[in-house]
């Protein structure tokens, strides 16, 4: 998301993070930041798990190929 202060002039960026449930309609923000800096972008750096979870799944993809072969 964007937004502006002093009519404008100045531009901040942030990110949220929601969870959506299709089946009530209703969505959960789960967490959110925003850049202190005008017109600078925000850096997103993922949890440990995030990290894990890609590894896992690589290695598990490579594995599969290789199985393949």
């Amino acid at each position: 998301f964007a937004f502006t202060q002093n009519s404008g002039a100045e531009l901040y960026l942030g990110y949220l993070e929601v969870m959506w449930a299709s089946s009530t309609k209703t969505f959960q923000v789960l967490s959110g930041a925003y850049e202190t800096t005008s017109g600078a972008a925000i850096t997103i750096v993922p949890e440990p798990s995030t990290y894990a979870l890609l590894l896992t799944t690589g290695a598990g993809a490579l594995w599969w190929s290789r199985r393949r072969r």
